[in-house]
């Protein structure tokens, strides 16, 4: 009976002595040299592909049960009950309070008393040749924007765990703190096992387009376009619960693939930096046919005299490289423009938001600037315009 009562004060001491040891595992501050041996073998192991379920009490348990193998060796008579008693419950008690700890004490006590327990949602959208990737540090109600990077690679598995691994590196983001990683874009549909050991979620590229641009324009509500190889666009209103109804209106073949892939047949160029330094000093009046030259000055007062009538309707024998590239240029801008034109008039509005690679494009301001005097409409390109999308994924 005496060795019964002295085995139960002695479980009683090893729940408050584990319980101590899970509040400082808990705080990441350090711990004694044990659990740290115990912390570090843990997160090595817990990180290989399938051993994702082992637990730092199973680690423990382990080690644990090691040393007793060594005590054996050299002299058994220091193992006793106690000895494994600790050694069976010692791990599952760090388990045990860790669940609770986390889920109940430590959110309990942080809002109690204005804490702020730091967490990052992770958003990666995966294109065809390009991934781009972008963080959301949480602290207590607000949200910090981590400056997204993009990556190039053929594959797009290459891809994701390169921008991955860049981006976690670059910021200092441990796996531990990541509470979400959310997929979007084509690529996305290859990635079916999990990040380094985060399970991924896939969402909507259109309602990531919606959230996104609404995010980066401060917007409630606005016509939101995707100007990527093709070109998308989606109504998205905000409402007063903070929700946010997402309505996919359809979109255009013209975008960036239009852009690269003329510019490539008719004048040999396939990048954007190329386009743009040919284009320099070129001249629309010898490739676009305008208003003023088809119409007598004052025929349609209601109508701008310097309105396209057709592009590349009045195409010069001596057109050169730098007109044709401001054409082709002038081209793409204009009919995504005029589409969304079209989209915003038939939800009542005068807010556009321009996101997308081509955003970058140097005379996208100039051409969308011209048509938001011509149509009273509102084209605006946010700052982090191309990464519009891969932060919309973050803020699902």
């Amino acid at each position: 009976m005496d060795k019964i009562i002295r085995c139960i004060i002695l479980l009683v001491g090893l729940v408050i002595a584990h319980f101590g040891v899970t509040l400082y595992l808990l705080v990441d501050l350090g711990a004694d040299p044990f659990n740290v041996l115990v912390q570090g073998i843990h997160r090595t192991v817990s990180g290989i592909d399938g051993l994702q379920w082992i637990t730092h009490g199973n680690i423990h348990i382990m080690m644990c049960l090691l040393i007793i193998a060594v005590l054996f060796m050299i002299d058994k008579s220091y193992v006793k009950i106690g000895t494994v008693i600790c050694m069976v419950f010692g791990g599952p008690i760090i388990d045990f309070f860790s669940i609770i700890c986390y889920n109940v004490c430590i959110r309990i006590i942080f809002s109690y008393f204005g804490g702020k327990r730091m967490r990052t949602v992770i958003g990666i959208d995966i294109g065809g040749s390009t991934t781009k990737i972008v963080g959301l540090r949480s602290d207590g109600a607000e949200q910090t924007l981590i400056e997204p990077i993009f990556v190039r690679a053929t594959d797009a598995i290459t891809s994701v765990y390169g921008a991955f691994g860049k981006f976690t590196m670059q910021n200092g983001i441990e796996l531990k703190d990541i509470d979400r990683v959310l997929m979007t874009g084509v690529g996305a549909s290859f990635i079916d096992k999990p990040l380094y050991s985060l399970e991924c979620e896939k969402v909507s590229e259109f309602r990531c387009v919606g959230n996104g641009g609404l995010y980066l324009s401060g917007l409630d509500e606005a016509i939101v376009v995707s100007m990527g190889t093709g070109t998308a666009l989606v109504h998205a209103k905000r409402a007063p619960d903070g929700t946010t109804a997402i309505d996919y209106l359809g979109g255009t073949g013209v975008g960036g693939g239009t852009l690269l892939g003329l510019t490539k047949k008719i004048l040999g160029v396939d990048t954007i930096s190329h386009i743009e330094q040919l284009c320099e000093g070129g001249d629309l009046s010898k490739i676009d046919l305008t208003i003023k030259d088809i119409t007598q000055q004052g025929q349609f007062p209601e109508m701008s005299i310097n309105l396209t009538a057709s592009n590349f309707g009045n195409v010069s024998d001596i057109a050169t490289k730098a007109d044709i590239a401001l054409g082709v240029i002038n081209l793409v801008f204009e009919t995504i423009g005029m589409v969304s034109v079209f989209a915003a008039r038939n939800h009542d509005l005068r807010d556009v938001v321009l996101t997308g690679n081509l955003t970058t494009v140097e005379r996208a301001p100039e051409v969308f600037g011209t048509l938001n005097k011509m149509f009273d409409m509102n084209f605006i390109i946010p700052e982090l315009a191309q990464f519009a999308t891969v932060i919309g994924a973050a803020l699902q």
